[in-house]
């Protein structure tokens, strides 16, 4: 039972966060994407697990994008039932070989919702928050890092209920520290892109509250430091897609 997706783009120009067909010592490493002349249970669908240097990712791949599960149950009738949270799904694995061989359902009620959105896009954007955010480290100065295509099922409708991700990880915890801290900037970060797109700011009064929650020189104040150099005596914002350098902190 799924309960929590990602949705990643099939292209880099598309997506920069898309997967990457490569070799490794002249071998094709592992890709989801469909092949055009196998025969898959839904022609163009191919869920599969693939074996990462950071875990077992279980992704649902079509021609156009990657649907990564990031939240699921398994309900087994000899009571071997498990929960998995996060990207890495250990509980449910699907070989090349089995892939095939496996069905899927749709929530009705999901597809129905579906259908009422793709009425409204605008309105619907505005509603979503940095939970529709995907949890990503990288390329935090590319406008498409930000898409909202971040979802979880009716079972898990509640925050309360999904993975943390870095920009909703502030809202877990007791408020202090360092992971306090560092989910605060990127929580701001996150509502700045969805509210502003491209012309979004950072303000460097999100740094002085993130600098606060780092009482002794670690790693992430550093970088927070770093990050506050960037802002000049009379710039109290600075922009946040395209700018390498507020990324490369």
């Amino acid at each position: 039972l799924i309960n929590g997706v990602e949705s990643y783009g099939r292209t880099r120009m598309v997506d920069c966060h898309s997967e990457q067909t490569a070799t490794v010592k002249g071998v094709p490493k592992d890709t989801s994407l469909s092949e055009t002349v196998r025969k898959d249970k839904y022609k163009g669908i191919h869920p599969v697990t693939l074996h990462e240097k950071d875990g077992k990712r279980l992704v649902i791949s079509t021609f156009t994008c990657d649907i990564l599960v990031t939240s699921c149950v398994r309900l087994d009738p000899e009571g071997k039932s498990a929960v998995s949270v996060g990207g890495d799904t250990h509980i449910f694995i699907i070989s090349e070989k089995d892939s095939s061989k496996i069905r899927i359902f749709f929530d009705s009620e999901r597809v129905k919702l579906c259908k009422e959105m793709k009425k409204s896009l605008c309105r619907v954007t505005r509603n979503m928050g940095v939970e529709c955010l995907r949890q990503i480290r990288t390329k935090f100065d590319r406008f498409n890092t930000y898409d909202l295509s971040r979802c979880s099922g009716p079972m898990t409708n509640s925050i309360l209920y999904q993975p943390y991700t870095i920009f909703t990880i502030a809202n877990s915890g007791g408020g202090r520290g360092r992971a306090f801290g560092a989910g605060f900037l990127f929580n701001k970060i996150g509502q700045a892109v969805i509210i502003n797109k491209e012309k979004a700011k950072l303000a460097r009064s999100v740094i002085r509250v993130s600098l606060e929650q780092c009482t002794s020189n670690q790693d992430f104040r550093t970088s927070l430091e770093a990050i506050q150099a960037l802002f000049s005596d009379s710039v109290d914002e600075i922009t946040v897609i395209g700018n390498a350098e507020l990324n490369k902190h």
